[in-house]
């Protein structure tokens, strides 16, 4: 059996679909972090979004029923 030589344009081609994939996503968790409540400029890193989103007691109980009905189903 012999290989087949790889094609660098196919390299090519995968690397653009994997950047044009995951290029929106690495920009949304860097926003994320963003001071200002428009993303369309930064102004300067905080954490307050993800303090917010920790004390919010109704999200963290729907959290806990959405793992309890995963767990479960998985074990099913």
């Amino acid at each position: 059996m012999s290989a087949r030589p790889r094609s660098p344009v196919l390299a090519l081609v995968s690397a653009a679909v994997y950047l044009f994939l995951y290029a929106p996503l690495v920009v949304l968790v860097a926003f994320s972090f963003n001071r200002g409540r428009l993303a369309a400029a930064w102004q300067g890193f905080t954490l307050d979004w993800y303090r917010g989103l920790l004390a919010d007691v109704q999200l963290l109980g729907s959290l806990r029923n959405s793992l309890i009905v995963a767990l479960a189903t998985t074990a099913l």
